[in-house]
């Protein structure tokens, strides 16, 4: 096997903006413009070149660049250039090959990820991009100890376990890159310790964070507590926060010093008990007004599995949702027009990257069931204004 290797920090500049697709081209050409750019970087010398990236040729290879000879190459010289590839491909006698070491494919592996993470989270040219990101708690104590619902006291408001915590806190070193300014938190106890934790990585003082009722766990008595639990009837305002307010409940469960700083959202839960329809409304409708209340700052908001689960139907309906990963969470962005407007959210995480996962093969029925949705309803909009012309 022959290996050229190519590196963009010493190839000419001809060469770098060649590799870059451009867009509109028709496949072939697109193709063409490509090969043209690794015939013409294996031109260089290899001592001129470092170790970063290398094109390898082998039988399967060779096979794909015979059948490419036939398709791509409409014009004699450009079929000149492929016939004298192999040629050009091997290496000069004597010369030698450079090889990388694990440490140097890692940090060329990490550079590649950080540039391809930047492309996505950063704002096109001319325009403001705010991100919204949307993360579940750390592991409960009632997942490790399946005793203790049947014994605490408020088995729906479980507290973090020791795993949790360290969640918690590492979580933050994967959110320094994307500049979160402000933190909205559920108001039960393992949000509120998730979001202490990962605000204190951040860097992001209690003035900033704001707890919400708007973003509480999905009303289900059911799902709300383990085995061996129960919720106690009556007004879920009531027994939650056993007659005091948000802000006072707040205080109890973090320091004092911390709890005096931070802002207060909605102060109660709305419908309770609630099916999942209601509640992914109930969501998406928060999601939206955190992030113009925000006013254009990034926003992290800590909820629970469900939030996230909406976080991504909201922008894509047919998605359906694995359960979320303990700290797993979702990245959305928008972009603000040059007319002051925003545009639409864009989910911009990657299925599975960040502890969540979703999957899509509903969406061909989704869009077949919503263009039958419309035909119906401008259906019915036809008959009505029909009918009431016939009644004047």
């Amino acid at each position: 096997m022959s290996t050229c290797y190519l590196h963009p920090a010493k190839t000419p500049a001809v060469i770098t903006s060649a590799a870059r697709p451009v867009r509109g081209l028709h496949p072939v050409a697109r193709n063409r413009q490509q090969r043209a750019c690794i015939l013409l970087a294996r031109k260089i010398p290899l001592s001129a070149q470092a170790p970063a990236f290398r094109f390898q040729s082998s039988k399967a290879a060779d096979r794909r660049r015979n059948v490419a000879r036939h398709i791509l190459c409409s014009s004699k010289p450009e079929a000149a250039a492929m016939r004298d590839q192999d040629d050009v491909d091997k290496p000069e006698p004597g010369e030698d090959q450079p090889q990388m070491s694990a440490s140097e494919q890692l940090r060329v592996q990490t550079e590649l990820a950080r540039e391809e993470e930047y492309k996505r989270t950063a704002a096109p040219p001319g325009k403001t991009r705010q991100l919204l990101i949307v993360m579940r708690h750390g592991e409960r104590i009632d997942e490790v100890d399946k005793s203790w619902s049947a014994i605490a006291k408020r088995p729906f408001d479980p507290f973090l376990s020791d795993h949790g915590q360290d969640q918690a806190k590492k979580v933050a070193a994967k959110l320094k890159k994307y500049d979160i300014k402000k933190v909205y938190i559920s108001p039960f106890f393992r949000c509120l310790q998730t979001a202490s934790f990962a605000a204190e990585g951040l860097g992001i003082q209690p003035q900033d964070w704001t707890v919400t009722c708007a973003v509480g766990e999905f009303m289900n008595p059911k799902l709300m507590v383990k085995k061996g639990g129960k919720c106690p009837p009556g007004d879920i305002n009531t027994w939650f926060f056993e007659g005091d307010g948000l802000k006072d409940h707040v205080h109890k469960k973090l320091p004092s010093t911390t709890a005096s700083k931070m802002q207060v959202g909605r102060p109660n839960f709305g419908q309770y008990p609630e099916n999942l329809l209601i509640s992914r409304r109930r969501f998406s409708k928060a999601f939206q007004a955190i992030a113009e209340e925000a006013n254009g700052d990034n926003v992290l908001i800590v909820t629970h599995g469900d939030g996230v689960n909406a976080s991504v139907t909201r922008i894509w309906p047919w998605a359906l949702s694995h359960p979320v990963l303990h700290t797993g969470f979702t990245v959305a962005a928008r972009d603000k027009e040059q007319d002051g407007m925003w545009g639409p959210w864009k989910m911009i995480s990657k299925k599975g990257e960040s502890g969540v996962w979703w999957r899509a093969e509903l969406q061909p029925a989704y869009h077949v069931f919503k263009g039958a949705q419309g035909v119906v309803q401008g259906a019915a909009g036809g008959v009505g204004s029909l009918f009431n012309k016939l009644k004047r």
